[in-house]
């Protein structure tokens, strides 16, 4: 069933020149706002003893570190991106648009096998395809995965600083900066291009009733979400 031309896998060209602009400051306002959200999750589980930070392997020396950071916040995030928007998601594209984005999404959250961050990566990951799709071109997601990635080792190196009481200040700032700029590129994005944000979502020829049971009567798919489901289990630790 899953066949798609091989020219189609990987669109470059930019349809939606007004949406890409604000590909950057939207990715920005997610990521703020699900920061906030894991916060506040990571809260919970910490009230039931499960660990929720995981230490971050970082080389020693400069050299080891730049080579380090260049692998982390370029080279990963490209070969993801081309991995599941382009692979994943125009594959899935068959059963309908929407169902490719949420799907995509889906599986990109569980195999972080951690699940403080699950949510974070879930909501990004749908705010990534929907651009992707939108604007026609994979360039789109790839530039907003390695924003979402040095937003990261941006929020880890504030985690980092060794005067607690900063930390706890500059962290939530930043995030605060990342949503303000976030809401005001948006506002004027809509204000002045309100036609170009919406995506009319196909079905195709499957409803969700069928497409949910293609998937669960699947041995791959099952299979694969039970062994990333135990994966994610023996991840959970809990502090003593």
């Amino acid at each position: 069933i899953l066949q798609f031309p091989i020219k189609l896998m990987y669109p470059i060209k930019i349809a939606n020149k007004p949406l890409f602009r604000i590909a950057v400051p939207t990715i920005l306002l997610f990521a703020g706002l699900s920061s906030f959200s894991l916060y506040f999750f990571s809260t919970i589980l910490k009230i039931i003893r499960v660990e929720t930070f995981r230490n971050v392997f970082v080389p020693e020396g400069t050299s080891a570190r730049v080579v380090y950071l260049i692998a982390v916040i370029l080279i990963c995030p490209l070969l993801s991106e081309i991995g599941t928007r382009c692979l994943l998601t125009q594959l899935l594209r068959q059963f309908g648009d929407g169902f490719a984005i949420i799907i995509t999404s889906l599986i990109t959250a569980m195999l972080t096998y951690n699940i403080a961050s699950f949510f974070y990566v879930f909501v990004t990951s749908i705010v990534l395809g929907y651009f992707m799709l939108r604007t026609g071109s994979i360039i789109t997601s790839i530039i907003m995965r390695i924003t979402i990635t040095l937003y990261g080792v941006i929020i880890y190196a504030l985690m980092m600083i060794p005067d607690k009481n900063i930390a706890a200040i500059a962290v939530p700032c930043f995030m605060l900066m990342c949503i303000f700029i976030g809401m005001i590129s948006i506002t004027g994005f809509i204000k002045n291009h309100s036609d170009k944000i919406g995506m009319p979502i196909s079905t195709r020829y499957l409803s969700f009733n069928e497409k949910m049971i293609v998937c669960l009567t699947s041995k791959s798919v099952i299979i694969s979400v039970a062994m990333i489901f135990i994966v994610t289990l023996f991840n959970i630790k809990f502090r003593i």
